[in-house]
């Protein structure tokens, strides 16, 4: 039998980069810690945060976290579309 025909090797396309959206958000007072399903996201406002892939969509809603002592805790639903985001807290009497 004929010897094989060498198949040429071509390199895999480059890879796509994500998608990468930042959600600037703030709070009034300045300094809260931000934290999204238990991870510091944030260690302390204003801040930027970066999102890639999935988590870049527009439409995806994540749940932030605000916390600053002598502060009540604050949990936010945000978009990323909805940036800059700006929360104001509420002090504990």
């Amino acid at each position: 039998p004929p010897p094989p025909v060498p198949v040429p090797i071509t390199p895999p396309p480059p890879a796509v980069p994500k998608a990468a959206s930042t959600l600037h958000v703030d709070s009034d007072p300045p300094g809260a810690r931000v934290k999204e399903e238990g991870d510091i996201v944030c260690e302390a406002t204003p801040c930027d945060i970066v999102y890639t892939g999935d988590q870049a969509d527009p439409t995806v809603e994540h749940l932030l976290t605000f916390l600053k002592p002598d502060y009540r805790l604050e949990r936010k639903l945000v978009k990323v579309s909805a940036s800059p985001f700006s929360l104001k807290m509420t002090r504990v009497r």
